[in-house]
């Protein structure tokens, strides 16, 4: 019993050994196979450089051959066997080719399950064999039926198979091996094809978002419209971060419908100070009417006496993930978190945008909203609306003047604007400063000079050691060149 337990062991051994041997000869040897590719559910292949492949590694010269494609599941589809089939332009010979020398007969069955091909030398042949290579012989545009399943695959099988060869004056059989090609069915969020969404697939996102080169792909494109709204967005990035991290989140809220409204936000950006050199930042606040998950914003600023540097985040949201792309005069960025760290709604400044101020403003130069859209919570759209301030002309006021306030009340983040007339003296002593109640200072948001001009400046809600103020009523006072203004506002939590 011993020995026999043996023998068997070894017999198996052997056979093994004998059948891989055997599967590796055939592959290396005369062997037709599918190159595999992948598709998506209504897609087609339509350039030159993508079609399906039938692939031809032959070490004996072949003058001729048949076979039979069959897909299963059944989800690739040729439309048209005399333009959507063509041989390929495979070297056979010195200045010749396959196309030129061979032609191809086509038969489809009547329930179009199957694809039979007969490749035979043309009656007028130079060359009627083909020579050994490795290489295409037949190019495939297909299509995938749009019911087909995403993230799946599905197969193109040879069978039926004929090789021949010429020898000793007459037409003999060659032994050959086969391989099927497999054809991975893409889906949703899925932009490198790595058949699973990851980092990759949020960091691709990302750079479409922003126009980054390379310009995206057909499936790319498809795959990265995760809402199927025409574009690819902010919406789209929030989608796929959430399902790179959170599949069923994502996949919940893509089956409820995101992408329709479901509510407002406002974006605003304010005016760039006149009589300014250097860098001011820009403070860029949102009013919206529920949590926002992600926002994408395009800036431009039409002017050769700026250069607009990267955004900076504002403290309380610090914990988002901020990309941008910047050139001299324009800026596009896209902010968000799939963790759930949200801009609360009501009015936050998100950030603010740093700008190179070579020499004061002169007319009509102002920092412009190209393009803003924001998503709410599971990736549904809000409705967004931009206001923006311009300074149309140097303003050289002719008094003091402190004014209101805006917005007021507020509830995160406001605008002062003081007016400073020409006077004796070419720059003035200038204080802003902000009290309580109590008569308690709070905040000190300006002291330094200042030349005759109007000035807005930026209060974050935020004491001189950066907590944020309670609600409730506030002072704000000018004092320049000895005249004292001030007025109130209310903060509102």
């Amino acid at each position: 019993m011993r020995f026999l337990s043996k023998w068997f062991v070894l017999s198996t051994v052997i056979l093994l050994f004998v059948f891989a041997q055997q599967r590796s000869f055939a592959f290396e040897g005369d062997t037709l196979y599918v190159k595999g590719s992948f598709e998506w559910p209504g897609g087609k292949l339509e350039t030159p450089e993508q079609p399906v492949q039938i692939m031809l590694r032959n070490v004996t010269p072949i003058k001729g051959l048949q076979f039979t494609l069959i897909n299963v599941p059944k989800w690739l589809t040729i439309a048209d066997t005399t333009t959507d089939v063509k041989l390929t332009d495979r070297s056979i010979a010195t200045n010749q080719t396959l196309s030129q020398n061979f032609r191809r007969v086509t038969k489809k069955s009547v329930t179009g399950d199957t694809l039979t091909f007969l490749i035979i030398p043309k009656s007028n042949a130079t060359v009627d064999l083909i020579s050994e290579g490795n290489s295409a012989i037949l190019n495939l545009w297909m299509s995938v039926k749009a019911t087909a399943t995403g993230g799946s695959q599905t197969s193109i099988s040879l069978i039926n198979v004929a090789l021949a060869t010429y020898a000793d004056n007459q037409n003999k059989p060659v032994t050959h091996g086969l391989k099927s090609g497999y054809f991975w069915i893409g889906k949703k969020g899925d932009v490198v094809f790595n058949k699973k969404i990851d980092l990759f697939d949020v960091l691709r996102m990302i750079d479409i978002a922003l126009g980054r080169p390379p310009e995206p792909t057909a499936y790319e494109r498809w795959a990265g419209d995760f809402n199927n709204s025409g574009s690819i967005d902010i919406q789209d990035v929030y989608d796929t971060a959430t399902a790179a991290v959170q599949p069923q989140a994502a996949a919940s809220a893509h089956d409820d419908g995101a992408g329709k409204s479901s509510g407002s936000i406002r974006f605003r950006v304010m005016p760039i100070p006149v009589n300014t050199t250097g860098r001011v930042e820009i403070p860029v606040t949102v009013r919206a009417s529920e949590p926002v998950a992600g926002v994408q914003m395009s800036f431009k600023l039409p002017s050769e006496n700026y250069t607009i540097q990267p955004p900076v985040l504002d403290d309380k949201f610090a914990g988002l993930e901020m990309y941008f792309k910047t050139n001299e005069d324009e800026l596009t960025l896209v902010l968000f978190d799939a963790a759930g760290e949200n801009i609360p709604a009501g009015e936050n400044t998100i950030f603010s945008i740093p700008i190179d101020i070579q020499s004061p403003l002169k007319s009509n130069e102002y920092l412009q909203i190209s393009s803003a859209m924001a998503a709410a919570n599971a990736g549904s759209r809000l409705e967004a609306y931009t206001s923006q301030e311009q300074q149309s002309e140097l303003i050289v006021p002719e008094s003091f003047a402190l004014h209101q306030n805006s917005p007021n009340p507020f509830n995160m983040s406001t605008f002062i604007t003081y007016d400073i007339p020409r006077t004796e003296r070419e720059e003035v002593n200038v204080t802003l400063r902000i009290y309580n109640m109590q008569g308690q200072l709070v905040r000190t948001l300006e002291n330094q000079k200042r030349t005759a001009g109007r000035y807005t400046v930026h209060w974050d809600g935020r004491d001189d050691i950066g907590q944020v103020v309670s609600s409730g009523v506030y002072f704000y006072k000018l004092d320049a060149n000895d005249v004292v203004l001030s007025k109130k506002m209310a903060v509102m939590k």
